[in-house]
């Protein structure tokens, strides 16, 4: 099957369309980011903390983002400055830091989520319910088998 899919114009349609995305994802920001200066790293950790409470450390932006360190380091640093964010260490364990948005940015991450939320309805722009559903099924097995695509290349 895999073969049979590798050789369809599939792959490279899903190749094309993940690129697309990223690109128009990112470029759906553009004028927030010129009027407020911040960029798209900035960006994605304010919208990441943001849309997934609970999970608050640079550690979790790192791993669920796929931003590298330096770059999510750079822009908890950046938006701390700018009193964005601020940081609390766990009692337990020093090292580890859980960022807040400060009210200062709240409504900046609000403008950003509302553009945010509507690039994801265009995406699903006449996808049914049931659509929708076998998407988020064919999704959860193919980030499953991403981690073990990922074990065995990198």
């Amino acid at each position: 099957m895999a073969i049979e899919f590798f050789d369809s114009r599939l792959t490279i349609d899903f190749m094309h369309s993940a690129a697309k995305a990223k690109k128009t994802y990112e470029g759906i920001f553009h004028e927030i980011a010129k009027t407020e200066r911040l960029t798209q790293n900035e960006i994605d950790v304010l919208l990441y903390l943001w849309n997934n409470p609970g999970y608050d450390t640079a550690r979790d932006i790192v791993n669920y983002r796929m931003i590298s360190k330096s770059h999510v380091c750079g822009a908890v640093d950046r938006l701390t400055e700018r009193g964005y964010l601020s940081g609390r260490q766990e009692a337990a364990d020093r090292r580890k830091v859980h960022l807040k948005i400060e009210p200062s940015a709240e409504e900046v991450v609000r403008r950003l989520a509302e553009v945010q939320m509507q690039f994801i309805n265009g995406l699903f722009d006449g996808v049914t319910e049931d659509e929708q559903a076998m998407f988020e099924k064919i999704l959860e097995k193919m980030g499953q088998n991403m981690e073990g695509v990922h074990k065995k290349w990198c």
